[in-house]
């Protein structure tokens, strides 16, 4: 009878774990008007089966060349990321980072799809399947910020995404 209740309690953990980690709901307005950098080390962006973008939230209100005043060197240990601005009307831009150096792509030319069936991102460069992504995971994490109170640190949202192709 305890071993019953024991296999009970461990599969009703099982399914509140797997709910609470996998079954997150993402939607289009998670992801329109935001902007996100990503690690790109050793070409991580296009490599690695696992994303996490970071969100930025805390735009700098002067005209400064740095837009935004989280230190991502810090954050990632390095200066090799990926910004991506999800722009209204399915548009783009993206950019590679290096130290603060950007080499972008004219947000004309990229463009993102959401599919609210099943959640996947689709990433197009000059109409072509560039990747998809899946958002399953989102987290919310302190990062250094030039402009944030309390010590420095700036509460954002970290989002873990599969890649799918």
């Amino acid at each position: 009878m305890a071993t019953i209740k024991v296999k009970q309690i461990t599969y009703i953990i099982a399914i509140i774990f797997s709910v609470s980690v996998y079954g997150q709901e993402f939607s289009k307005s998670d992801f329109v008007k935001t902007d996100w950098f990503v690690n790109n080390e050793n070409g991580a962006f296009m490599k690695s089966d696992t994303l996490k973008f970071i969100k930025y939230s805390n735009k700098a209100l002067d005209d400064e060349y740095i837009k935004y005043k989280e230190y991502e060197l810090q954050y990632l240990g390095h200066g090799y990321f990926v910004e991506l601005d999800f722009k209204r009307g399915r548009k783009m831009n993206y950019r590679f980072r290096v130290n603060n150096s950007a080499t972008g792509f004219d947000f004309k030319k990229c463009r993102w799809d959401f599919d609210k069936k099943t959640s996947i991102i689709s990433i197009y460069r000059d109409d072509e399947l560039m990747m998809k992504i899946k958002p399953i995971k989102r987290k919310k994490i302190k990062i250094e910020s030039r402009l944030a109170k309390d010590g420095g640190f700036l509460e954002t949202t970290e989002i873990t995404f599969s890649r799918i192709k």
